[in-house]
């Protein structure tokens, strides 16, 4: 018997990718949010991980095609992940804790992708604004306002990686949990450790060329000042020197 039931109701994503059949009775479909990814649950005995195993997988890789699932099979309890599409399977006791485990998981996963492709999007940018990294130009001096909004959004990037790290870096638990052990080995396997590393070496990199950017603006605003208030002085002196002329003639004069 297949349970088809849907967890957060009849929403199109969820009515788009309807409940394999042949599935245990009580199945239900799920909403991900924020990822907004669908997730199946699954309750099924530890001894039916090999027979749902390649629906469940089938199921899973219909979100996207190009992404190969992780699988991981963890007493008893079967979980298959990409970030579109998740599925759990586990007898009725650890359902809600793997499935808790694995939503974390994929909330952390998105937002770290998230952060990748925004370092990604800014490369051409950076490119670009090499050469306002060396010295101060005309155009550099104009589009001062843009370069302090890139400098603003790859320091909000910075932020945001690390209020991440933490769930990145997360310390083993002992005694270790089926919930703590699904997280431990989602990350190692999606390499999450690493990815947030390299994250963190390019906004390094982005984030100092617009500190020098930001330098060379303010170090032409200050000369721009000088020069006009040296301009000052010197017209202030010819006036008083002028003025000086004018006593010393009409005192001639007199």
């Amino acid at each position: 018997m297949n349970g088809e039931q849907h967890g957060t109701g009849n929403t199109a994503t969820e009515q788009a990718a309807a409940i394999p059949s042949g599935l245990p009775a009580g199945t239900r479909l799920e909403l991900v949010a924020p990822a907004g990814g669908l997730r199946l649950l699954v309750p099924a005995s530890p001894a039916a991980g090999d027979e749902l195993l390649p629906r469940l997988q089938a199921w899973v890789e219909q979100g996207d095609v190009t992404v190969q699932a992780v699988v991981l099979e963890l007493y008893g309890t079967l979980v298959i992940w990409t970030p579109q599409r998740s599925a759990v399977a586990a007898p009725v006791d650890r359902l809600q804790k793997a499935a808790t485990a694995a939503a974390e998981f994929t909330e952390t996963a998105a937002e770290l992708a998230a952060i990748e492709q925004s370092i990604a999007a800014a490369w051409p940018a950076f490119e670009a604004d090499l050469p306002s990294g060396f010295g101060i130009t005309t155009a550099a001096a104009g589009q001062a306002e843009a370069l302090a909004g890139r400098y603003h959004q790859s320091m909000s990037l910075a932020g945001r990686l690390a209020r991440l790290s933490p769930r990145i870096h997360q310390p083993l638990l002992h005694p270790p949990t089926l919930a703590s052990q699904i997280g431990e080995r989602l990350r190692d396997r999606c390499r999450l450790a690493d990815r947030e590393e390299f994250a963190d070496d390019q906004l390094e990199t982005i984030i100092r060329l617009y500190e020098a950017c930001g330098q060379r603006v303010s170090d032409g605003r200050l000369a721009q000042r000088e020069h006009v208030l040296t301009w000052v002085i010197v017209l202030l002196l010819a006036a008083e020197t002028l003025l000086l002329l004018v006593d010393l003639l009409a005192a001639t004069g007199g």
